[in-house]
Formats: C-alpha cells, structure tokens, sequence
C-alpha cells in the first residue's frame, strides 16, 4: 500500500517513529480602529473609513480587508512622506507572492505589512507628539 504524502508529517523509513511537525503559521491580526483618527491624513480618511470596523489578518495577502489595509498605509506614507522603505519591502513581496507564490520561501506577506503598519502608526504617534510640544 502505498500512502498519501502528508505535509505535517515527516516519516523516517529506517525507523518505526514518526515524527510529526506541525507548523502553525504566526497569523497577527489588527483591528481597523486601532489607528487612531487623528493621525489620518486628510487625504486619506476615505481609505481609513474603508478598514475602521474590519479585524485584518495581516497573512491573508490579497484578501479584500488586508489590500483596504494596503491602500490606507500606502496613501499614509504618500502623505507623510515617511517609511518608504517598507512600502517598497511590502511591494516586492506582494509581487513576488502574487507572481510564484512565495518570497524568500514564505508563503505570504504578513511579516512585511505588519513591518509597514507599525512604522506608519510609529510615525504618526510621532508626529503627533512634536505637534502638541511645539
């Protein structure tokens, strides 16, 4: 009999054990409204409405809420000018994803946007900060 490859299984053939490997991908999830309105941009509060009530799971690339997602943060760091590196980082895993299916051996872009998200919200807290000292 001859059995059906399994991933989560890896199988020794001069043993009687089998060791199984599970790997659970890290998903991380945000909710829209965890990005404060008042670092929106004003350019951007019609992509901001578009994910406020959404929980987004950041490994979902290309799913509808997780490209809103994409499109408020790219629209954010158009306005302010700020974390263009990891929109660039996010974009070459998106392309590399959407055209073989994986980027440096990954299977989607969750490390990525998650990099973006944070930088774009870092900044804005940021600059937020230095609005209300000065």
């Amino acid at each position: 009999k001859r059995r059906l490859h399994n991933p989560n299984h890896y199988h020794q053939p001069s043993s009687i054990l089998t060791i199984r490997i599970i790997i659970n991908p890290i998903m991380v999830d945000i909710k829209g409204n965890e990005y404060p309105f008042s670092s929106v941009s004003s350019k951007c509060t019609l992509q901001h409405k578009s994910i406020k009530k959404k929980k987004i799971n950041l490994s979902a690339t290309g799913s509808p809420a997780n490209n809103a997602l994409v499109s408020f943060l790219r629209c954010q760091v158009k306005a302010t000018k700020t974390c263009a590196d990891f929109e660039k980082e996010y974009t070459l895993c998106h392309k590399s994803f959407m055209g073989t299916g994986s980027y440096n051996g990954k299977r989607e872009c969750g490390e990525e946007l998650e990099a973006l998200y944070t930088c774009v919200k870092t900044s804005a807290a940021l600059k937020r900060r230095s609005t209300r000292s000065a």
